[in-house]
C-alpha cells in the first residue's frame, strides 16, 4: 500500500541575495518642524530688530501671541539668552501679557505716537508742579513737597497681582494664580511711597481701541486701587487714505460696590466715557480734561489731606490736547526738508561684512519661515485669532459683575 507523503519544490537556485532582490527604499523625509508660539514670536522680534518687513504689516503696531504661563516663561529664559534681542526688546517693546487669558499683546509704537506720547507727558508733568506752586503758596506746603515728589514712569514694566475672579473656585485659577499680569504702559507717574503708578496713561491704536476698557480695569483692580486713574486717549493719525481725525478720552477711577454678604468690593469705573475732543477734520471740540490731587497721591497721603485740599487740580482744554497732537504730526514732516542731495557710506572691514553676511541669511531664513506660515495657515487664521482674543477678553471682563458705580452711574456712561 502506498503511503501519501508531501511533496516539496525546491526553489530555482539564484545567486542574488535576498536583501538585493528589491531596490532599497528612499530615506524618510524628515517631519517639517512644528513652530512654537515661542519661536513665532522671538522671529517676529528678531524681524523687526532687524528692520524688515513682514508678512503681518497690517498689524506691526499691535499684534497677539498665545501664550500660556509656561509659554511665557521660557519666552523670557530664551529671550535672557540673546542679549542683543533682550536689550532691543525692554528699550523699543511694549507688551501686556494676562496669564488668565494666556495672551501676549505686543505693541510696537510708531514715532508720531511717541511724539503725541511725549508732548502729553509733559504737558502733565508741568501742570503737577505748577499745581505744586500754587499750594505752597496757599500755605500747603507739604502737599506741595509730596506733588514736587512726582516723576515719570516712562513706560515702565508693571506686575499686577489679579485678584481672585468672582463666582469662580481656587482650583479653576491655580495655574493662573502664580502668574503675575504684566502691563507696559504708555506713561505712568510715580509717588516714591507708592509700589505703583498712580496714574497711567495710554494712546490706544486702532487695533487696540475695543480692549482699553478691560486694560484700564485691569490697571486699577489687580493693582488693588493703588492706580489711582487711568487715561486713555483714542487717536486716529490721518494718513494716506484715513481722512477722519476724530479723537476721545476716557477715564477710569477706582470704586467699590458691595457684594451679596455685604462686603466692600474694589471695582473700577469709566468716569469720562470717550468725549470727542477733536472733531473728523481736526478741529478742537468744547470741552475740558480735569484731573486732580485724588489721581496723583498714595492712599496713605490722601488720608492726611482735608476734603477741599484733596479736590484741588488742573485742566486740560479740548483745544490744548488738540495743539499737542498736531504738533506731533507736523513734527513728523521736519526731517526730510533740507537734506543733501547725495549721501556716503563708508566702506565696512572684512569682520563687518562678514557679520553682516550672517545676520542678512538669519533674517531672510525668519522672513521666509514667517510668510510660509502665513501661507499655510489660510486667510480664515486671522478671524480664528480674533475671535479667541475676543473670547479671552470677556473671560476677563466678567471678573467682576458691576453694573453700577459709586456714583450711582452705570459703568461706561459719561459723566
Amino acid at each position: 500500500m502506498k503511503t501519501d507523503e508531501p511533496s516539496y519544490c525546491t526553489p530555482p537556485s539564484s545567486d542574488i541575495e535576498p536583501d538585493q532582490r528589491f531596490p532599497p527604499s528612499p530615506p524618510q523625509s524628515p517631519k517639517p518642524r512644528v513652530r512654537s508660539n515661542v519661536d513665532r514670536l522671538l522671529s517676529f522680534l528678531r524681524l523687526r530688530k532687524a528692520g524688515r518687513s513682514i508678512a503681518y504689516t497690517a498689524e506691526c503696531d499691535w499684534k497677539t501671541f498665545k501664550l500660556s504661563p509656561r509659554q511665557f516663561d521660557d519666552f523670557q529664559q530664551r529671550l535672557d539668552e540673546e542679549e542683543d534681542l533682550r536689550s532691543w526688546f525692554h528699550c523699543k517693546a511694549r507688551y501686556d501679557y494676562d496669564p488668565a487669558g494666556q495672551e501676549l499683546f505686543l505693541r510696537m509704537p510708531s514715532a508720531v505716537h511717541e511724539r503725541s506720547l511725549a508732548n502729553v507727558e509733559d504737558a502733565i508733568s508741568n501742570a503737577i508742579a505748577a499745581l505744586a506752586d500754587r499750594l505752597a503758596a496757599e500755605h500747603h506746603e507739604e502737599t506741595a513737597a509730596s506733588l514736587r515728589k512726582i516723576y515719570k514712569g516712562r513706560n515702565t514694566t508693571l506686575e499686577l497681582h489679579a485678584p481672585k475672579l468672582e463666582n469662580s473656585s481656587q482650583s479653576s485659577q491655580s495655574s493662573a494664580g502664580n502668574f503675575a499680569v504684566q502691563r507696559s504702559p504708555d506713561a505712568s507717574f510715580f509717588h516714591p511711597d507708592g509700589v505703583q503708578p498712580t496714574l497711567v496713561l495710554e494712546v490706544s491704536y486702532s487695533q487696540q481701541r475695543k480692549a482699553l476698557p478691560r486694560i484700564a480695569e485691569s490697571y486699577i483692580v489687580d493693582s488693588r486701587h493703588e492706580i489711582r486713574c487711568v487715561v486713555g486717549l483714542d487717536v486716529t493719525f490721518a494718513s494716506g487714505k484715513k481722512k477722519d481725525k476724530t479723537a476721545t478720552v476716557s477715564i477710569w477711577r477706582p470704586g467699590t460696590e458691595k457684594d451679596e454678604e455685604g462686603d466692600d468690593v474694589g471695582t473700577s469705573f469709566c468716569d469720562v466715557d470717550a468725549v470727542s475732543f477733536r472733531d473728523g477734520d481736526g478741529s478742537p471740540c468744547d470741552g475740558k480734561l480735569e484731573l486732580s490731587i485724588i489721581d496723583l497721591l498714595p492712599h496713605d497721603l490722601l488720608d492726611t489731606l482735608s476734603e477741599s485740599v484733596r479736590t484741588e487740580g488742573f485742566t486740560f482744554s479740548f483745544a490744548q490736547l488738540t495743539e499737542l497732537l498736531v504738533d506731533a504730526k507736523n513734527v513728523s514732516g521736519h526731517h526730510t526738508k533740507s537734506l543733501p542731495k547725495k549721501f556716503r557710506k563708508r566702506k565696512r572691514t572684512p569682520s563687518e561684512e562678514l557679520s553682516d553676511n550672517r545676520e542678512e541669511a538669519f533674517t531672510k531664513q525668519e522672513q521666509a519661515e514667517l510668510e510660509q506660515e502665513q501661507k499655510a495657515d489660510g486667510d480664515w487664521t486671522g478671524q480664528v485669532r480674533q475671535k479667541q482674543v475676543s473670547q479671552g477678553l470677556m473671560e476677563v471682563v466678567e471678573r467682576r459683575r458691576s453694573e453700577r458705580n459709586t456714583s450711582g452711574r452705570a459703568v461706561g456712561e459719561a459723566s
